[in-house]
């Protein structure tokens, strides 16, 4: 039986993918977990981005296209929707991605909503407890 003797064909494959893989992971820099990690956390958050900005460019394509339908305006809202679909999907694509990258909360700018007409959250709290201390 000289079959007993050797590896099996499949075990001595297996061995020599495992073999190429690793040696694939060293030379990509994959080698060490947190690395991998990293490298999915950053495709995720482009993945996210990306979504971000083809999003508000289709809904505001279709808010465009709609309007226009209804109104009888042909293209003109069509091609201001899709502008202004795409400006909001590049903020929240800003949104997104800034804290990640910069490591600092979002200029107040770029909170939208009541926040960036207050500026700093904070400083509008610590003002409105100093007014309600002064009323006492």
């Amino acid at each position: 039986m000289k079959n007993d003797q050797r590896p099996e064909p499949l075990d001595e494959l297996d061995e020599r993918l495992r073999d190429a893989r690793q040696s694939q992971n060293r030379r990509a820099g994959l080698d060490k977990p947190e690395e991998r990690l990293a490298r999915r956390q950053a495709f995720r958050l482009a993945g996210r981005a990306g979504v971000e900005i083809v999003a508000g460019f289709g809904f505001g394509a279709a808010v465009g296209w709609l309007l226009d339908e209804w109104l009888g305006t042909w293209p003109w809202l069509l091609l201001l929707f899709i502008l202004l679909g795409t400006a909001a999907g590049m903020m929240n694509t800003l949104r997104v991605v800034w804290k990640p990258i910069t490591g600092e909360d979002l200029p107040h700018w770029a909170r939208g909503g009541h926040l960036s007409k207050l500026g700093d959250p904070d400083a509008a709290r610590e003002k409105a407890k100093e007014a309600d201390e002064g009323k006492k």
